[in-house]
């Protein structure tokens, strides 16, 4: 009788703990759907969802998040250097232009794995820079570019075949 009284209680307590945590969403429908170009996952009849902001981030709850982010960060003091990263994803080389750049500005850039170990690192010369990635894996990689020593513009950078 004591045995079938502790497993109830556990069995009650593993039921409370393991809807605790849980989501829940009532949709009508949902699924993938992916074609060569790429895919999606959506859901059809999602009627409530909750946004947290806080000092720390916002997140939002019961919306599909994307799985990848590509904005990757723009530091206020160089929020009008106009920089771009071209063509990205690559398979040989990047090509590295700046537009509004002076001369009494010093421009480099520093090319960094996902871990944070610096690849490359050179300081720029001329508006447009040609960077070679032929002999990086394909993977996913930072382009920092500092200006007079400090991080200016962050890039997320795809080596392909």
């Amino acid at each position: 009788m004591k045995s079938k009284k502790i497993v109830t209680t556990f069995s009650m307590i593993l039921l409370g703990l393991s809807s605790a945590f849980s989501q829940q969403s009532v949709n009508a429908s949902g699924g993938n759907a992916s074609s060569g170009s790429g895919s999606v996952s959506y859901s059809v009849g999602q009627i409530d969802y909750q946004s947290n902001v806080g000092s720390n981030g916002s997140s939002s709850e019961g919306v599909q998040q994307p799985f990848e982010f590509y904005a990757v960060g723009i530091f206020e003091a160089y929020a009008s250097f106009e920089v771009s990263l071209f063509p990205n994803p690559s398979s040989s080389f990047i090509n590295l232009s700046i537009a509004n750049w002076t001369s009494d500005q010093t421009v480099s850039f520093q090319l960094c794995d996902l871990n944070g170990k610096v690849l490359n690192s050179e300081v720029v010369k001329d508006q447009t820079t040609v960077i070679d990635v032929q002999h990086l894996a394909d993977a996913s990689y930072f382009l920092n570019v500092m200006v007079n020593g400090e991080f200016a513009r962050t890039f997320k950078l795809i080596k392909t075949n």
